[in-house]
């Protein structure tokens, strides 16, 4: 550990455990599953992704505010508004994400990251379908996640579509993992490159 000027801890990479280090101490306890060793690891490298970012972000912010003194306050909402481009016909929220394992049982033969749209027609024209890449990023605006969709759900001006869909979730895909790790709540999400068909 390394103990800062602000009496902060923070870890070194002297105090970090390697996967090795892990798999060995798992095994001793008792875990010897290397799927369970994987979930495990996929987590842990997840969750040091994550702070790090965190940290780097929190970096970030301190050395602008001190840089200067007349710089407006940025709040969650006007952030997002600044780094997220708005679209003028559709508004898309995250209702739901989940982590669906695979189950025989159930006729689903893969794990596979389910998610719940719901989509908002804020144009006064009727919207037939939609077409763009979801891009889900993290409370500091950080793209995490990207996957084209197309919803032919039609839509009447101010009313909302439901949608649902997801993709085969690969645990020994880094993106994957690090997207899977997240909360409903810890995400932000927009569209990208959108199309409209009116």
């Amino acid at each position: 550990m390394i103990t800062q000027s602000d009496g902060k801890r923070r870890v070194s990479e002297h105090d970090c455990v390697t996967f090795d280090d892990l798999h060995s101490k798992l095994v001793a306890s008792g875990v010897g599953d290397y799927r369970v060793f994987c979930e495990i690891s996929d987590l842990v490298e997840s969750l040091s992704l994550r702070v790090t970012a965190l940290e780097r972000r929190m970096d970030e912010t301190n050395a602008s505010s001190s840089a200067s003194n007349n710089s407006i306050a940025t709040t969650p909402n006007n952030r997002q508004r600044d780094a997220q481009p708005q679209s003028k016909m559709i508004k898309v929220e995250l209702v739901g994400k989940s982590l669906i394992p695979e189950n025989y049982d159930l006729e689903i033969y893969e794990d596979r990251i389910e998610f719940e749209l719901r989509f908002h027609n804020i144009s006064g024209d009727n919207i037939r379908a939609v077409k763009g890449d979801l891009v889900f990023s993290d409370l500091f605006d950080a793209e995490i996640f990207r996957i084209g969709i197309t919803m032919n759900d039609p839509i009447t001006p101010g009313k909302f579509a439901t949608w649902s869909g997801g993709f085969p979730y690969n645990q020994f895909d880094r993106e994957h993992a690090h997207f899977a790790g997240f909360k409903s709540e810890d995400l932000q999400l927009h569209l990208d490159n959108e199309k409209v068909v009116t």
